[in-house]
Parts: C-alpha cells; structure tokens; sequence
C-alpha cells in the first residue's frame, strides 16, 4: 500500500478476527451494502477532488471539547486539544485547499488511513500533510517546537565555542495603519531588514569598516512575528539573535543600535512608509545574562503557537478582545464561535483569509549565510524536519488498523461527522492504542474502538516500511561490490 503522512510503504498481513469486528467485515462486504458503499466512496471522492465553497459550509456550532466515548466527559484543555480544535476550524473556513485536506484527507495514492502504533505511542498514517507553519495549527505547533530546538542548538554551539561570545536580541517594527493590506506592510519588512543586514554598511568596504566587523557579528537568525486588530491593521515585526564574537558593552550596543535603526529608519521612508520612531521602532539588548538558550530558542520560533495563545484560540482560555492585537489563529479561532449573521464573522473571515494568502509560500525564520553549518544545524526543509522528528520519536511503527477511504468519510455512529472531521473521535482511537504492549493488543483495541465508533475497518499487523533495511542493504551490497571492482581494476593495471 502507498502513503502519505506516517504512512510510504508496508506490507500488509490481514489477521481474521472474532467478535464484533469480524461480523462488521461479513455484513460490509455482503451484496446488499454493495450499492450503498459505492456511493458513499464516490461522494467521498468527489469531496476531495472538489473543495467545498465558501456557502456550503456549514455552520460551526459552539466550540465544545467533549469526548462522547467517556459518557460526555470535558478532556483537558491541553495545548495538543487546543491546536486540534483550531485545525478543525481550519478545515472549515480556509481558503487554501491543502489545508483543507491537512491532516484529513488520505494522501495521492493511498486506498485506506491506517492506525499506527509504537510502544507509548499512536498515529493516524497515510494522510495529507501541508507542513505549513502558518495555516495548520497542528503543523505550526510541531514546526515552532522542532524550529526552537534548532536556535537552542545553535545558541548553545556558540556560547560553548568561547566564553567571551554575545547573544543580542533584536527586535524591529514599522509604523503601520488599518488601511494598508498585509502584503504591503510585510514586503516592506522585508526589504527593511535587507538593508539592515546588506550593504557595505554592514558588510563593510573599501571606504568603511561595517558594522559586522566592527561589533564582531558572526551570524544572525531572524524570525517573523504578525498580529492584528482593527484599529491599527496588520503589526508585522522582526525578531533577531546576533551572535557577537565579543560581548558588547553598553556603549557599544547604543552606537551598533543607532546604526542599524538608521538603516532601518530608511528603508522604511524610501517604501513610501512613515518613519518609525526609535523609541518604538528597535529595541537591542544582551540576553545572556538573564534568559537561556531554551527561552530564547522558544520565543524566537513561536510565531502564534504559544501555549496561552492556542489555548485561546481555541476558546479554552479567556478570549481576547477583537479591538486588541490577536494572532491570526486566535482570529480563526473567533471565526469558529462567531454567530454567521453577525458583522465580526464575515470581517474576521476576510482577515483571516488574507492571512491565508499572503503568507502562503514565505519564510518564518531565516538565518545567516554559513550559519546552520558553522553551529551544527542541519539544513532542512519543514516538510524534511517533520519527517526527521518522525523517523527519531515514532520508530518502528506497525499499522494496526485500515480504514477505507469511504468509511473514513462516512458519519460515525455517534456523530454526523465523519471520522476524517471527528478530532474528538479520532483522538479516542489513538488513546485507545497507544497505551498497548504489544502490536496485537493495539490492533484489537483499535477494532474494538472502531466498531464502536460504527466505523468498518480491517484488523491488520503489519511492519510500516519493511523496505527501508532492504534498501541499506542494496546500498551496503553496492558499496561492497565498488569496492572490490575497484580493487580488481588496481590488480589488472
């Protein structure tokens, strides 16, 4: 079988079971279920091949984290719940299809979702991923996390290379106003911070030093950091660490912060913006002193992925006033809980979705040129790093259930969701599973649960990616037989 998310390959051994399970598999494969199951599959297809209009949603009913299978308990508002909760919002009022299927619909070329299981551990495999750090909160989150392990890392390479070596943060902001979009006011960031660390007023020439040399900056990583509120429009600002081969001294940090909110200052005015002022458009300090590399790492790479943020975004913390800054998935939160009728749904829906386009393809966090590799950081992409996180915290998975495209879209038993929407029921097979101590224990909980849940899967064990020895055995057997050609080819010459 092919996959996608948690899924690529494996060979699959359908194990028979009893019970209930395995009256559900006689009765779903019997003539007359035959027409309904086609139908229902071809809908489901339909669905993903065409995504649904802004009109045919449906309306989103009051935010409530119930779990049906524990006799209407509240779970936790946890922050995975939060970042769950908002990704089903996202499913339902995106403008961008890959997000729409995020998470939800089955990858190009798989035929079922399957439930994967390692010791501790469960998952939902063969599924769409958009590995987007700004429209999937549950990608977001992931990537926030995975991203500040990375200037933690990077944090801690530099500080250990010398006692003597600073970490200053940076932060930068534009005067803005409601009326300018968000394309505007972030392209102009962008061009600003291009003059802050370009040129030969930072890099130096025949005729000055720059101020890279001059303050010892050996590299930078900058982050994007956006909110909004209708009074004052989109606040689009810059963090960053410069990573100094001296630690500055404070007369020295007031000239360097002069010079770069110069730079700053200008670009902003030749973009036709007004002029920021320094008192509120740059702020540098050491941050050493008091903040380790593990908070600094986890500010920088936040984004709107807080912990407090999620949360209130997703309605299991005080909510934020709409005329006060919010982070677009507090926003796309709103939007989840907001009457339809109402003048703040249809606002917040169009904010939201230039959000969704505007920031579609652009880079969260950027770093120097060398840096990665000059302070032990590999050089991945979102969609690699996610990947990596699975491969080092998921190992050895088996897939322990199979649920079939059309039975993945159909409504469950205990919901008019499907299971692909159902977030709370999706999460009670997981928990379900993982607690197993072996792949045949997950494998009939995970049947068990979904036969309750009225859904038809297939009980299988079986070892996702099988192939993946194989290959480093080809690859060894490749290696080896260069080896001895080579040295055959020494001999004859």
């Amino acid at each position: 079988m092919v996959g996608g998310e948690h899924g690529e390959v494996f060979l699959m051994t359908i194990i028979d079971t009893t019970g209930r399970e395995h009256a559900m598999t006689r009765k779903a494969r019997s003539g007359e279920h035959a027409s309904a199951r086609a139908a229902t599959s071809n809908a489901a297809q339909n669905e993903v091949r065409k995504p649904r209009l802004r009109d045919e949603i449906p309306p989103r009913q009051k935010t409530e984290i119930i779990d049906k299978q524990q006799d209407g308990t509240r779970l936790s508002g946890s922050y995975g719940q939060a970042c769950w909760a908002l990704m089903a919002d996202a499913w339902a009022y995106t403008c961008l299809p890959k997000i729409r299927g995020c998470h939800r619909w089955l990858a190009p070329g798989a035929g079922a979702v399957s439930v994967q299981w390692a010791p501790g551990q469960a998952r939902w495999g063969n599924l769409q991923n958009s590995h987007s750090i700004w429209a999937s909160p549950v990608s977001a989150a992931r990537l926030a996390r995975l991203r500040s392990a990375e200037i933690r890392t990077a944090v801690d390479s530099w500080v250990d290379q010398d006692p003597g070596h600073g970490v200053e943060f940076l932060t930068l902001t534009v005067r803005h106003n409601a009326g300018q979009g968000l394309k505007s006011v972030w392209d102009v960031v962008a061009k600003a911070w291009r003059s802050v660390v370009g040129g030969a007023s930072w890099h130096g020439g025949a005729r000055c030093v720059g101020d890279k040399h001059e303050f010892g900056v050996a590299h930078w990583v900058r982050s994007v950091e956006i909110t909004h509120s209708y009074e004052n429009g989109w606040h689009v600002h810059v963090h960053a660490l410069l990573l100094t081969t001296k630690k500055l001294k404070q007369k020295q940090r007031k000239k360097l912060r002069a010079r770069l909110f110069e730079r700053w200052k200008n670009a902003c005015l030749r973009a036709g913006f007004d002029a920021p002022t320094e008192e509120r458009g740059i702020d540098l300090k050491s941050v050493m002193n008091s903040s380790g590399s593990a908070a600094i790492g986890e500010y920088l790479a936040k984004g709107q992925t807080s912990k407090i943020a999620m949360e209130v975004a997703s309605g299991q913390a005080s909510k934020q006033a709409r005329g006060k800054n919010r982070t677009p998935f507090q926003i796309l939160g709103d939007i989840g809980r907001a009457d339809r009728a109402g003048e703040d749904y249809g606002r917040d829906l169009q904010t939201y979705h230039e959000w969704e386009r505007v920031s579609n393809g652009r880079r969260a966090i950027g770093w120097s040129k060398n840096a990665k590799a000059e302070l032990g950081v590999k050089d991945l992409s979102d969609e690699e790093l996610l990947q990596q996180d699975d491969d080092e915290n998921f190992s050895d998975p088996y897939a322990v259930a199979l649920v079939p495209r059309d039975s993945w879209h159909r409504p469950t038993s205990c919901s008019s969701k499907p299971l692909s929407d159902d977030v709370v029921a999706r999460q009670s097979v997981l928990d379900a599973v993982k607690t197993a101590k072996t792949p045949e224990q997950a494998r009939d909980r995970a049947a068990e649960v979904l036969a309750d849940l009225g859904v038809y899967s297939l009980a299988v064990v079986a070892k996702v990616n099988p192939e993946k020895e194989t290959r480093e055995q080809a690859r060894e057997k490749a290696r080896k037989q260069a080896s001895e050609f080579a040295s055959m080819l020494r001999a004859v010459g």
